[in-house]
């Protein structure tokens, strides 16, 4: 892959809004600025993660709150949809291990050297549909998503019976 930065979506996040293509675009060029940003979160799990406060090196961008959480922070390898570098990305992760297992097990001494971002703003919203791993039709969580969404999805028989 050629590309110094890219965007992760996995495919148990389903959109739930329109994505921000103006934010996002903002945030990718900040994140080029910055090569030491590991991770620029495009969701809100760095905001609410307890830890977040205002990056001092650029605490707004265009018209993105930037903020920072330090590597001892849960979820810093959270693979929630964000605009990673691929070049960090691949020093940090480790052969055979799950998306689970990188969101849970790589550390703060593994993140150390690394800036993981995120904004006040949540340019991409999304529902965690599939809660638990689970993508039987029973246990789809369709809270989030908008109504005629879900008919949509239901007429095509993409939710089951």
């Amino acid at each position: 892959m050629p590309d110094d930065h890219f965007v992760l979506l996995l495919e148990d996040y389903w959109l739930c809004r329109g994505v921000n293509h103006q934010a996002v675009g903002t945030l990718h060029e900040l994140c080029t600025q910055h090569q030491d940003v590991l991770r620029m979160d495009l969701t809100d799990d760095r905001q609410y993660n307890g830890e977040a406060r205002d990056w001092e090196r650029v605490p707004y961008y265009g018209y993105n709150d930037i903020v920072w959480t330090p590597a001892s922070s849960p979820y810093q390898m959270s693979l929630q949809a964000g605009i990673w570098n691929r070049r960090l990305m691949l020093e940090v992760l480790k052969p055979d291990k799950s998306a689970w297992q990188v969101e849970l097990e790589t550390g703060e001494k593994q993140l150390n050297k690394y800036t993981v971002l995120g904004t006040r703003q949540r340019p991409v919203r999304y529902a965690n549909v599939f809660k638990g791993g689970d993508a039987s039709p029973e246990a789809l969580n369709l809270t989030f998503l908008l109504p005629g969404d879900v008919d949509e999805l239901r007429a095509a028989g993409a939710l089951g019976r």
